[in-house]
């Protein structure tokens, strides 16, 4: 998507945001009358790469999905 497609024909905006609790960067959609945020659905555990509207007024991103696991290692007791 480019920034040409970051405006729908009803003037809202989709956007890239941050959270403060989270390190992903999730799409919302800005009503620019109202100032209000809405955020995309899965926006809490997704990274939403350039997201537009298509020609139907949907909105469309790439969603980069990220899985982890934390690790502790600890020495094994000698007998």
């Amino acid at each position: 998507m480019s920034v040409r497609n970051a405006v729908s024909r009803a003037g809202h905006i989709v956007v890239r945001v941050t959270k403060r609790d989270s390190w992903f960067w999730p799409a919302a959609i800005l009503d620019p009358r109202t100032g209000n945020l809405t955020l995309l659905p899965e926006a809490s555990t997704t990274d939403m790469l350039t997201p537009g509207w298509d020609h139907e007024d949907r909105v469309v991103t790439i969603v980069k999905f990220t899985t982890g696991t934390l690790w502790r290692f600890r020495p094994i007791a000698s007998q």
